[in-house]
């Protein structure tokens, strides 16, 4: 199960939201306010996820596109957890470009060639997949330890 929070720069001082967001095993919305000082947020991917070496997943497509409901401000930055890793990707007014369509596409090129390489080579199907990621604490648990090394920025 994917949760995130909102991360804000008042007064030049880290803070986190109050409000943790809570998703599902394959996504998260996470509501980002209007105003400059929410100038990010943090997420965690399961542990046992489709991604990297031992299942640790960097930004999907879909965490891309959520810069789009982030562009009119200076800088927005998307941080991931999962597992022992933490990803950041940037996006600066005037300087990044947010292609959404092109990464739309890739997306569900993605995901199609996710599906179909389990379908043909895992014995579980994705019901079962899906369920074993939402069973999994650790998301929580990656949450938390990425919230602690936050407050070390501080």
């Amino acid at each position: 199960m994917e949760r995130g929070v909102n991360l804000y720069l008042p007064d030049g001082k880290l803070k986190i939201g109050d409000n943790i967001f809570e998703g599902a095993a394959t996504g998260i919305n996470i509501d980002s306010d209007a105003t400059n000082d929410n100038f990010g947020d943090l997420h965690c991917h399961p542990s046992n996820s489709i991604g990297h070496v031992n299942g640790y997943a960097a930004h999907s497509p879909e965490d891309f596109l959520a810069f789009r409901n982030n562009t009119h401000k200076p800088v927005f930055i998307r941080f991931v957890a999962s597992g022992t890793q933490i990803y950041a990707a940037i996006c600066r007014s005037g300087h990044s470009n947010l292609i959404e369509k092109q990464i739309a596409d890739i997306g569900l090129v993605i995901n199609d060639q996710g599906t179909k390489f389990f379908d043909k080579h895992c014995a579980v199907n994705e019901d079962k997949r899906y369920e074993a990621m939402t069973e999994n604490i650790n998301s929580l648990l990656h949450l938390f330890i990425s919230l602690q090394f936050a407050t070390l920025l501080e």
